[in-house]
């Protein structure tokens, strides 16, 4: 079943996966290259941070 833009905007679930809409059927987006990379950084960077101000961080 194919949904249109605006169906597809109505329809969007608020605060899950990230979806793209490709040829009217929603489809779940995966992270890859650089903002996998990116995003790998910053996560370490903040685990560094807990770590070192010593921050309870998964109580």
């Amino acid at each position: 079943m194919t949904i249109t833009l605006d169906d597809f905007m109505d329809w969007y679930p608020d605060g899950y996966d990230r979806l793209e809409l490709g040829d009217g059927v929603a489809v779940q987006m995966q992270p890859t290259g650089t903002h996998e990379r990116v995003a790998g950084e910053v996560a370490a960077a903040a685990i560094i941070e807990i770590q070192r101000l010593q921050y309870p961080s998964f109580n």
